[in-house]
């Protein structure tokens, strides 16, 4: 469902795919984390930071993205 209102425009979820996953454990320090976990988590640290969680996916692919670079 989450995924369904992402793609419709709101901008409240993310989908816990494979690079939010990764990302999510990369900062936990563990190998792995189940989509819905990896999702709620980022809603969670938006809420604390004030930010919408989609804000957070953005700057995640931006920093991945100058990571490469």
């Amino acid at each position: 469902m989450h995924m369904l209102l992402m793609y419709c425009g709101n901008e409240e979820y993310v989908k816990g795919d494979v690079h939010i996953c990764g990302f999510v454990a990369a900062a936990l320090g563990v190998e792995k984390v189940r989509p819905e976990l990896a999702e709620a988590l980022v809603a969670s640290a938006a809420r604390k930071l004030d930010v919408k969680p989609v804000e957070l996916d953005v700057a995640r692919w931006t920093w991945r993205a100058s990571a490469t670079t």
